[in-house]
């Protein structure tokens, strides 16, 4: 069976191959996504500046099932499979989002199918996007518990406490901010 192929409806914003990704481009891109879609322009921005580029090599390892997500990505080049499941994730694609905020493990192992262009953003560069702002994490929590698979409401708002918890030690935010 050939891989289910998602590659999201962005347009030529996307797909523009060969350019270097600007700061409008990848605020673009992060602005789709829906666990940034509602962020602040200038919050987009500081992320988007902080991204690290990434060229690979058919079959490059980017992310290992069940290592600690440090990072997640964006895709801007080429195809990038998930195992297990096969599924391929093209332009536009943010891959480990959730996992990294969620403070999981990697749910699949990411590997280039293609010459592959991606942005790499670690946990440092999400610190910077919040700048202490706890308001700003607590929705991010509500997002990532909001993209969660499988739970029922007290779930959800429990792993959103969790995750909120976890990014105000990690950042050093406070409720007050809020």
């Amino acid at each position: 069976l050939a891989p289910a192929l998602d590659l999201p409806g962005l347009g030529e914003q996307a797909r523009g191959v060969g350019a270097e990704p600007g700061t409008e481009r990848v605020v673009g891109l992060l602005a789709t996504h829906p666990l940034f879609r509602e962020f602040d322009p200038a919050a987009l921005e500081r992320l988007a500046a902080s991204a690290s580029r990434l060229a690979t090599t058919p079959g490059e390892v980017l992310g290992q099932a069940g290592e600690v997500a440090a990072n997640f990505f964006v895709v801007l080049e080429g195809l990038i499979q998930e195992q297990p499941g096969g599924k391929l994730r093209g332009p536009g694609a943010v891959l480990g989002a959730e996992e990294m905020l969620g403070s999981a493990g990697r749910r699949h192992t990411l590997i280039a199918t293609t010459e592959a262009v991606a942005l790499s953003f670690d946990q440092l560069a999400v610190g910077d996007m919040l700048a202490g702002d706890d308001h700003l994490a607590a929705r991010l929590a509500g997002r990532v518990a909001t993209a969660a698979v499988g739970l029922d409401d007290e779930a959800r708002a429990d792993m959103a406490a969790d995750v909120l918890g976890a990014l105000r030690r990690m950042y050093g935010l406070h409720a007050s901010h809020i």
